[in-house]
């Protein structure tokens, strides 16, 4: 059976990720007791600095009910900050704090580390032709998404 791109893209792309990000944990967030997507939004508000829950959920692909009580933990342990913005009070936007920021850092750390070592398994060929693959998919994806909002 001949498979679509669809097909082919929706299959691969979920057990890629799972493949590249399975052993992807961070020790220091296995420290401070963080699950991985707590680990994924500190990451990612680390990356678009103050940014609104709805943004985050979108970035997150996670409900704002899930992300609320993501937020109200990570606010408990003093990792964010939460605020409405001055312009619509009924926007919430979260942002790292100090402590925060260096646990996001350390993190980010970790699993590029872990990511690079699994790549130094690979040889030169297929390092090259991953990275190459990772270009094009980008490239790729950038012009759809372009199509889409046309």
């Amino acid at each position: 059976m001949i498979q679509t791109a669809f097909q082919q893209f929706s299959e691969l792309f979920p057990r890629t990720l799972h493949s590249i990000l399975r052993d992807f944990d961070s020790p220091t967030g296995e420290t401070l007791g963080l699950n991985r997507t707590q680990i994924h939004t500190l990451m990612k508000i680390q990356k678009y600095g103050t940014i609104s829950m709805g943004s985050l959920c979108h970035h997150i692909g996670i409900t704002k009910g899930a992300m609320t009580a993501i937020i109200d933990t990570l606010l408990d342990s003093g990792y964010v900050a939460r605020d409405r913005a001055a312009d619509d009070r009924r926007k919430v936007l979260v942002k790292l704090t100090d402590i925060g920021e260096s646990i996001a850092a350390a993190c980010r750390r970790e699993i590029e580390d872990s990511f690079e070592a699994r790549l130094d398994s690979l040889s030169a060929e297929e390092q090259e032709a991953f990275r190459q693959s990772i270009e094009t998919l980008g490239t790729i994806i950038s012009k759809m998404e372009n199509t889409r909002h046309e």
